[in-house]
């Protein structure tokens, strides 16, 4: 579940925060989407033919994330949809 979130904090780290000026803030967006539709190719991180429960949990899991991730980093100054 934290996989994908780690690689994306990761992401930021080398390839955003660098190149941020002094003052400038962020609002990221946690990926939290679905489809009622089976995948029509091979299952990806986006399309992993789950449950609607399944979905849920992995998306209480990105919010948990996302929400500890910005309270501790103070370039980031909340996400959205």
């Amino acid at each position: 579940m934290y996989g994908y979130n780690l690689w994306v904090k990761g992401a930021y780290e080398k390839y955003i925060f660098p190149r941020m000026y002094d003052g400038l803030k962020l609002l990221v967006v946690p990926p939290t989407w679905g489809a009622n539709e089976t995948c029509r190719e091979k299952p990806s991180v986006w399309c992993t033919n789950q449950t609607y429960a399944e979905w849920v949990q992995l998306n209480l899991g990105n919010l948990s994330f996302y929400t500890q991730w910005v309270a501790s980093e103070p370039r980031i100054v909340g996400f959205g949809e």
